[in-house]
């Protein structure tokens, strides 16, 4: 399974590249667009969704963090981050529409995105994928002791 979702999220960030070269309508947008939505389709088909998170320089699925993954597909994080994304998450449902507008989204110039991005996309009409910031909730009072001395420890 995992393997399913590396090779989802190598052609989500492929089709993304893509459509940071071509207009939308260009037809090799529309073939990445289409390769990305039959992988993501494939793992969706076995879950109910498939979230992706970004936790510093990487890109992580439930424990599972891909290291080499996340060194080739560098650009893209930084990318997702400088947007406020650290998490994606793509639901059973999704349309290849949804999929083309979300591309549309990301390959806007940043500076042309104003306001937060899961209202837009939702905006856009995009259901199946919502995106926002990675919520870290302590309830644990050792492990927040132990997270405020690792931070001081840091600095």
């Amino acid at each position: 399974m995992v393997e399913n979702i590396e090779n989802a999220v190598r052609e989500l960030v492929s089709a993304f590249q893509v459509a940071r070269l071509y207009p939308a309508s260009h037809p090799q947008v529309q073939k990445a667009a289409d390769r990305a939505f039959l992988n993501l389709e494939a793992v969706l088909k076995e879950r109910e969704e498939l979230v992706l998170g970004i936790i510093g320089e990487e890109l992580a699925y439930e424990k599972e963090i891909f290291f080499e993954l996340s060194k080739m597909v560098r650009p893209t994080i930084v990318h997702l981050k400088e947007r406020g994304i650290e998490r994606l998450a793509f639901l059973r449902g999704l349309e290849a529409e949804e999929l083309k507008k979300f591309f549309v989204f990301l390959s806007t110039p940043k500076e042309e995105v104003k306001g937060d991005p899961k209202e837009i996309l939702q905006g856009m009409g995009v259901k199946n994928i919502t995106v926002g910031k990675i919520k870290v909730q302590i309830i644990d009072e050792d492990l927040a002791k132990a997270v405020n001395y690792l931070s001081v420890y840091e600095d």
